[in-house]
């Protein structure tokens, strides 16, 4: 089995962690017999070290953004579908609503994706301001 990314980044970084541990007692271990080259050295390493990780937590972070950037809807959506999902912001229980809203043969996939997408901010909008209420018809005692 391939190794996953996010286990190659966890490596590195616990990798780095230790290096930054080890330079770190080195230079305590310089400060402590007064070695002035050795403190350098090992202040160097640390900055090196601190810099790499820096950069490693940005290619984390941007691995993590292109993971979320396309969720998985499951195995019975097209990934046309899924695509259009993510665009629009639409959830799996959404897809197959935006999908089917219309028999219009003439109305495009990314109309139908659209279309839904603006209907549902329209009503989310609407039931923010209170110009459509959900408890009509309720009855309160």
């Amino acid at each position: 089995m391939a190794f996953k990314y996010d286990d190659l980044i966890l490596d590195q970084s616990q990798r780095l962690q230790a290096e930054r541990a080890e330079a770190v007692s080195e230079l305590e271990a310089g400060r402590q017999t007064e070695d002035i080259a050795r403190c350098r050295e090992a202040g160097d390493r640390i900055l090196r070290i601190d810099n790499e990780h820096r950069r490693l937590e940005e290619i984390a972070s941007q691995f993590v953004m292109r993971q979320q950037a396309v969720p998985f809807y499951g195995d019975d959506v097209s990934p046309r579908d899924a695509q259009l999902a993510a665009k629009y912001g639409l959830t799996a229980a959404e897809i197959g609503i935006a999908r089917n809203w219309t028999s219009d043969e003439r109305v495009s996939p990314e109309d139908k994706f659209r279309e839904y997408a603006q209907q549902r901010a329209k009503y989310q909008h609407m039931r923010a301001t209170g110009a459509y209420r959900d408890d009509q018809g309720t009855i309160r005692r």
